[in-house]
């Protein structure tokens, strides 16, 4: 991936020891792009590729959709792993949708 992804609301940058990235403040549907590259460039040399939503705020449906859809591209034993604080409530969002029981998506709580 490159470096980084910045704008106004957002920051992506690619985690220092383990495959993934990290994000902060609010990720709404304009950084699905970025999002998806972002992780898609990961997935080609792990098994396990973590997207940090720990200092996210805000994180809109569509962005969320956008990682679903990538988790649902992954083969195990490929996992797309969220950490996220319960403030973003995405147990409850996944559970919602029916997300939840993907065998390639893993929801870690900080």
């Amino acid at each position: 991936m490159q470096n980084f992804f910045v704008d106004d609301l957002c920051l992506i940058t690619p985690l220092q020891r383990e495959e993934g990235v990290r994000l902060f403040g609010e990720v709404v549907g304009a950084h699905q792009v970025p999002l998806a590259t972002a992780v898609a460039s990961c997935a080609e040399r792990a098994q396990e590729i973590t997207v940090d939503l720990a200092s996210v705020e805000y994180l809109s449906n569509s962005a969320l959709a956008t990682l679903v859809g990538l988790a649902r591209t992954l083969r195990p034993p490929q996992t797309l792993v969220i950490v996220s604080s319960p403030a973003l409530r995405l147990h409850l969002r996944l559970q919602q949708r029916g997300w939840d029981r993907l065998d390639t998506l893993e929801l870690r709580c900080t």
